[in-house]
């Protein structure tokens, strides 16, 4: 797409594009990981771990 002469709108909603199905896939993980791993942190013990572990992550988001 960007050989030539691109037209920057065009590249600009390709990357828009791509970006949401990105944002799409990275909800997906987390609401399996919060199904998965968070939702049972309290029983293995290890809470502080967790909240830590996503204060992090969602630093990015």
């Amino acid at each position: 797409m960007l050989e030539g002469e691109p037209y920057c709108v065009d590249v600009l909603k390709q990357i828009k594009a791509v970006q949401g199905a990105l944002d799409k896939v990275g909800e997906m993980v987390l609401r399996s990981h919060l199904e998965h791993h968070v939702a049972s942190a309290a029983v293995r013990g290890d809470t502080q771990r967790m909240v830590e572990e996503l204060m992090e992550v969602l630093k990015y988001r």
